[in-house]
């Protein structure tokens, strides 16, 4: 596991277009308080046709929504990944 702390820059939500084949999708653009560069991460990521079960999707909403706020707001959010050199987002949280 991996963690990054920072300021949100940027919030990209791709929507569902079924009829495209697109896959929704939703990026994160962090500036690292640590080395004052940006960051990109992947919230989620799913195919058109894949199934999404009830819990991912209220999970992957609120922590959105917590990205949103950190955005409006400009605190500080620290970032946790599977691995250093992953760019997929595990968890999400607002350091006290």
């Amino acid at each position: 596991m991996a963690s990054i702390t920072g300021t949100v820059a940027q919030i990209k939500v791709a929507p569902r277009t079924v009829l495209a084949g697109n896959p929704t999708a939703a990026t994160v653009v962090l500036i690292d308080q640590a080395t004052n560069t940006k960051e990109t991460f992947i919230l989620w990521l799913h195919q058109v046709n894949e199934f999404v079960s009830p819990t991912l999707a209220i999970a992957e909403v609120s922590s959105l929504s917590l990205l949103r706020d950190a955005l409006v707001n400009k605190l500080n959010v620290t970032i946790v990944t599977p691995s250093p050199t992953s760019n997929q987002i595990q968890s999400v949280a607002v350091p006290p």
